[in-house]
């Protein structure tokens, strides 16, 4: 993965994240001022969100796991031959 993309991933993740918080706190204060429904939209908008950067944060790390998991097997196969 390129250095850019990297970035632009890591990025995103922040972004959504912060959205999704945003949004929460906004369900929140709708709750308190007696505004069910308007919660309710601003939940559905931040769990929206929440998928959102954990798609972005899966893509980001999808190699790092991979990497990690081709360097686990390899150790095995050395720890089962010694």
């Amino acid at each position: 993965m390129k250095k850019e993309t990297e970035e632009n991933l890591k990025n995103a993740f922040a972004g959504e994240s912060q959205a999704h918080m945003k949004y929460m706190t906004f369900a929140d204060k709708a709750e308190k001022e007696d505004l069910p429904n308007v919660a309710r939209l601003f939940r559905a908008n931040s769990f929206a969100e929440q998928v959102h950067a954990a798609n972005h944060l899966r893509t980001r790390w999808k190699r790092c796991i991979l990497l990690l998991s081709v360097r686990l097997k390899k150790n095995r196969k050395k720890e089962q031959k010694q």
